[in-house]
C-alpha cells in the first residue's frame, strides 16, 4: 500500500489531501500526512489552509501566545483570513484576580494585561478579512466604575488594535454566545469608540450586527448614536444586516435614516424592527441606486401604511431581490392576496417579477392605515 502511495502524481495526492478536509471529523488529514514525508510534503498548503484560515482568539495569556506564534510564521500568518473573537473573561484571569480579592478583573488590569499580547499577535495577519465577536458568556450588570469587563471592552480593545496595526477587515459581525442569552452588557458609552475607527472601518463590505438592548431611553439615544456614526464612515460597504434585540429599536432606527449613506449598499436585511413608514422610506430612498436586495423579517410598521412602502418599492428601485417575513401593521399581519407564500413569508427574485407581484398586491387590496 506504501509503494502504491508513493506511486500516486502529486496532483492526486493534492485531491486525497482536500477530500480529507472535507472529512476531517477524524483527524484524517493529519493522519494521512503522517504517513511519510513525501505526503507530508505534497500536502502541506492544504493543511494550512485547513487548520491556519480560521482562528479563535481567546483572552488568555496561553490563547493569545499561540495566536502570536502563528503569526510570526509567514506562510501561517498569510493563511489567517478569519478570526472569531470569544469575550468571555478567562478563568486564567478570574483565578488571579481572585486570589486578590476582586470578583472580576478591573479593566484597566485587563487591558493592561492583554493589549500588548493582542497587538504582537494581529500585527503580522495582513491577509485578515473576517472578524467575529461572540459576545460575553456572562452579562454582568451595567456598571460606570471600573469594576466589570463587558463586551464592549473586548470590542474596543480589539478594534483599536485593528486600526493601530493597519489592518482593514472586509466583514465585522456579532452573535450572543451559547450561555448568553442577549449581547452583553452595553452600558452608555459602549459603543463610542466607534466614530474614531475610520481608518479600521474604510474598507468593510459587510456588517452582520444585532444591535442590543438597554435598559433606558438615554442609554439607547447616545448608543444609537455611536453606533450610526461609526456606519456612516464605512464607505465601502455593500451588505448590512441589522437585527434589533431591543424595544428602542425606532430610536436606533431613526439615528441610521439621520446619519447613514452608503453609496454601494447593495444588501439590506433588517430584522426585529419597529418603525414608520416614512423613517423606512426615507432610509430606501437614500439607497435607491445602489440597493438591490431588500428582506424585512419580525417588522412591524407602526403607522400601518404598507402600501406607501409597496408603491415605493415598485417605482424607484431596480431590485433583484425582496423577501418580506412577519411584517405586521398595529393591528396584525399583512397578507399579500394573489402571491404564493410559505408560513406567511413572501420571497420574490428577478426584478420582473417583483414588479408583477407587487403590481399585483397593489391591485387587490387598498391599504389604509391600520387596515388588515
Amino acid at each position: 500500500m506504501a509503494t502504491l502511495l508513493l506511486s500516486l502524481p502529486t496532483e492526486i495526492l493534492h485531491i486525497i489531501a482536500e477530500f480529507s478536509c472535507d472529512h476531517d471529523e477524524n483527524e484524517a488529514l493529519l493522519h494521512f500526512r503522517a504517513t511519510c514525508r513525501r505526503v507530508q510534503a505534497a500536502t502541506r498548503r492544504a493543511w494550512v489552509f485547513e487548520y491556519f484560515t480560521f482562528r479563535k482568539l481567546e483572552f488568555s495569556v496561553t490563547k493569545l501566545t499561540q495566536l502570536k506564534n502563528v503569526a510570526e510564521v509567514p506562510e501561517f500568518a498569510n493563511a489567517v483570513t478569519s478570526i472569531d473573537i470569544r469575550g468571555q473573561c478567562s478563568e486564567e484571569l478570574r483565578k488571579s484576580e481572585n486570589a486578590q480579592g476582586f470578583l472580576y478583573p478591573t479593566r484597566t488590569m485587563f487591558m493592561m494585561k492583554y493589549a500588548p499580547l493582542l497587538a504582537c499577535a494581529l500585527q503580522n495577519l495582513r491577509n485578515l478579512r473576517d472578524v467575529q465577536f461572540l459576545t460575553l458568556g456572562e452579562a454582568n450588570e451595567a456598571s460606570e466604575d471600573d469594576s466589570f469587563i463587558t463586551f464592549s471592552d473586548i470590542f474596543a480593545m480589539v478594534t483599536l488594535a485593528l486600526q493601530a496595526c493597519g489592518l482593514r477587515p472586509r466583514s465585522l459581525s456579532n452573535e450572543p454566545s451559547d450561555r448568553c442569552g442577549s449581547t452583553g452588557d452595553f452600558r452608555v458609552n459602549d459603543l463610542s469608540i466607534m466614530p474614531t475607527l475610520k481608518d479600521c472601518f474604510s474598507e468593510l463590505e459587510s456588517v452582520e450586527w444585532i444591535l442590543p438592548e438597554t435598559t433606558k431611553r438615554r442609554q439607547a439615544q447616545e448608543t444609537a448614536t455611536h453606533f450610526a456614526i461609526g456606519l456612516s464612515q464605512m464607505m465601502a460597504l455593500t451588505t448590512l444586516e441589522l437585527s434589533f434585540q431591543t424595544r428602542w429599536s425606532i430610536v436606533f432606527f431613526k439615528d441610521i435614516v439621520e446619519f447613514i449613506y452608503l453609496p454601494q449598499l447593495k444588501n439590506v436585511t433588517l430584522g426585529a424592527l419597529d418603525c414608520s413608514t416614512e423613517d423606512l422610506n426615507c432610509f430606501l430612498l437614500k439607497h435607491s441606486d445602489s440597493l438591490r436586495s431588500l428582506q424585512l423579517y419580525s417588522f412591524e410598521l407602526l403607522d400601518g401604511a404598507i402600501r406607501d412602502l409597496l408603491i415605493l418599492l415598485r417605482g424607484s428601485f431596480h431590485l433583484t431581490g425582496l423577501t418580506f417575513d412577519n411584517v405586521c401593521v398595529p393591528n396584525g399581519t399583512v397578507n399579500f392576496p394573489g402571491v404564493v407564500t410559505t408560513d406567511g413569508m413572501i420571497n420574490i427574485k428577478g426584478s420582473r417579477e417583483i414588479n408583477n407581484v407587487l403590481a399585483k398586491v397593489l391591485e387587490r387590496v387598498r391599504f389604509r392605515p391600520f387596515d388588515k
